[in-house]
């Protein structure tokens, strides 16, 4: 049943099926092998040493970064790592407020505002996400557990699990290698040398056309599956984006040229960067003599590998300090970040008191349970709460069961190895198959670390928990605040481009000022805009299958708008104190184009092809707008389709 909006409605059925939807996930052999191996080897030895107690904080350190872990290259998931696991396993020493006799309404506080300053930093990258996210959950543990006494040494023996695993991933690269993402891109490289190829010859190009608009799809595809199941944002799947756009121009540029010999050097270049793409080599923009395409060919090369410094020079500011200023301004959140930031501090001084009334040694799975829940780019917190209450109770009875039936030797290693084995393939799938697979390791864990509430009464304990922590978001983080369903993400983006719009006008209108404090405020708000913008996308996109896939094929448009604002960002430390009149009258047109208030207007081709800085950002404008379009048709028809 569909109402007069297009919203889907009405069907509490259909809304339980797509609550319990899997997710499609391959089974990643290499990837469970080593997330097995990471988690049971370290216990393994610990039990023929007698050294468990300690080897367990080992194993949990090493179930953080295989529970992350998604396809990205290999650089990728070991900066993430490097990144991460220090900010999580400092999260171990906030036990020392505990040890050091400070008064508990002190700690709320401070566990309270740490709350909030680790929403805001969320929001910058999924690898500050996941250490944010590791960091609340083990302070949490350590503040429960005043027992361990000495918080360091946790902390390194978990910083030693990471380090562990990260061992395993490079034995993974250097005996059998995976390069999923890179594997997609060189076919459709090949597809489009290939096509070169059809018409150097001047044959009939429908098949090499057909082959290349498969292998395309397929990336498209991939880059639409895997950033669905990526945790917050991700540079890699974004940069994803920004390939997949510049080979669609490349194509169309291909099948456009009729020049064999201009043919065969787009077609030379393709092959080198093929080859720098297998060798794992980087390849810099060139400029071949006589090819007028060569700008299209550098764009690609540019969204392989990476961008080239801006050597812009502001006319009337200090380099460092301008620099600064930009920092600070990209890194000012959004009210939809700080809105979720305090809804976060405020269920973490909640979940914190309950100390008060439950002063027992497990109450700390409350404020536990709420950062994992409460974590906004993960998914949306009903969603979320529910799925986790049922994966825990479901996990609570294995859990108990494996601590009371199963004694501690090589058949519970056995056990533990197994459950770590399909991890790995269950986070994608659904957040309650995570819960239901994790809950059982922390059990074990937290058993060593309070014998004396092992098996099925702590269990039972830590599902009351659970539920209580679940209550809790439900309640103070998500009924108490208004809430936008399916207009968010359209509102989002309207809300951006309108900021960035009026953030060019005022580099425009302080072209020779670019430190006023109007530009610096107008900054300040668009990068903000895209903040909020990435926030309502991820929330958008974790909500169970459909809606969660369709609100995927958004995400390109907000890397579009990032390298828009950022284009424009560039000018207002470059822009030509006499600028060309023809060149800033086409640049005045610009603010009214991007929020949409009219048409992007016909631009000469000379104008496009100019080196000026004010030529430069039109050039930009025009690749961008034009990709926005594209991309919001994309975007667009899978809702279209629903409603209808």
């Amino acid at each position: 049943m569909v109402n007069k909006m297009g919203d889907v409605t009405l069907h509490p059925n259909s809304w339980l099926k797509e609550m319990a939807r899997l997710n499609p996930s391959k089974w990643n052999m290499s990837r469970s092998c080593r997330a097995s191996l990471a988690i049971a080897l370290p216990m393994l030895v610990g039990y023929y040493t007698h050294t468990l107690m300690y080897t367990m904080w080992i194993s949990m350190g090493a179930m953080f970064p295989s529970i992350g872990e998604r396809d990205a290259p290999y650089g990728f998931t070991v900066r993430k790592i490097l990144i991460s696991a220090p900010i999580g396993v400092s999260g171990f020493l906030m036990g020392y407020l505990n040890t050091w006799g400070l008064d508990w309404g002190w700690i709320v506080l401070i566990m309270s505002a740490v709350g909030f300053a680790m929403a805001i930093a969320s929001s910058y990258s999924a690898t500050i996400s996941i250490g944010c996210l590791q960091f609340m959950v083990m302070a949490a543990v350590s503040l429960g557990n005043p027992e361990i006494g000495h918080f360091w040494m946790s902390s390194l023996l978990l910083l030693g699990g990471a380090s562990f695993y990260l061992l395993l991933l490079y034995l993974e690269k250097w005996i059998c290698p995976h390069h999923i993402r890179r594997d997609a891109i060189e076919q459709v490289l090949h597809a489009l040398i290939a096509l070169c190829q059809k018409k150097i010859e001047q044959a009939d190009v429908e098949s090499a056309r057909l082959q290349f608009n498969m292998k395309y799809e397929a990336l498209y595809t991939l880059m639409l599956q895997k950033r669905y199941q990526a945790l917050g944002h991700n540079i890699v799947w974004d940069q994803t984006a920004e390939v997949v756009q510049n080979m669609d121009n490349l194509f169309a540029i291909i099948m456009a040229t009729q020049n064999r010999d201009e043919i065969a050097q787009i077609q030379t270049c393709l092959q080198q960067m093929v080859q720098a793409l297998v060798q794992d080599q980087r390849l810099e923009p060139g400029h071949p003599d006589g090819l007028a395409q060569w700008q299209a060919l550098n764009d690609l090369t540019l969204a392989l590998w990476g961008r080239a410094p801006v050597s812009a020079t502001p006319q009337n500011l200090p380099q460092r300090a301008l620099n600064l200023r930009l920092t600070l301004q990209k890194l000012s959140p959004g009210r939809a970040t700080v809105r979720s930031a305090l809804a976060l501090a405020l269920c973490t001084a909640i979940g914190y008191a309950i100390r008060w009334v439950d002063d027992v040694s497990h109450w700390y799975w409350v404020p536990m349970t709420v950062s994992i829940v409460m974590k906004p780019e993960l998914g949306s917190i009903f969603v979320r709460a529910v799925q986790r209450t049922v994966g825990t109770a479901a996990g609570v009875v294995l859990g108990g069961l494996l601590l009371a039936l199963v004694p501690v030797g090589p058949l519970f290693i056995l056990i533990i190895a197994a459950i770590t084995f399909v991890l790995p393939w269950l986070a994608p799938r659904n957040y309650a198959l995570t819960a239901f697979a994790i809950t059982p390791l922390v059990l074990v864990l937290i058993d060593f670390l309070s014998p004396a509430r092992s098996g099925m009464q702590y269990a039972d304990l830590r599902l009351l928990d659970t539920l209580m922590g679940c209550a809790i978001v439900l309640l103070f983080g998500y009924l108490l605040w208004p809430r936008r369903h399916a207009s968010e993400l359209q509102e989002s983006m309207a809300q951006a481009r309108q900021a960035i719009a009026h953030y060019l006008q005022l580099v425009l209108d302080h072209r020779l000022q670019p430190e006023s404090a109007d530009v610096s405020e107008a900054r300040r708000a668009a990068y903000g805009k895209l903040v909020d913008m990435r926030a309502a996308l991820q929330k958008s996109m974790a909500e169970p299958p459909p809606a969660g896939y369709e609100a995927a094929a958004w995400f390109p448009l907000v890397a579009c708008a990032a390298r828009l604002c950022d284009a424009i960002t560039v000018y207002s430390a470059s822009a030509s104190a006499q600028p060309d009149e023809q060149e800033w009258a086409w640049l005045q047109q610009m603010p009214q184009a991007i929020a949409g208030l009219q048409s992007l207007p016909e631009l000469p081709a000379q104008l496009l092809d100019g080196h000026s800085p004010e030529s430069q950002l039109i050039a930009s404008i025009r690749k961008e707008t034009h990709t926005r379009e594209r991309l919001y048709e994309k975007a667009v028809a899978p809702t279209a389709a629903a409603a209808t």
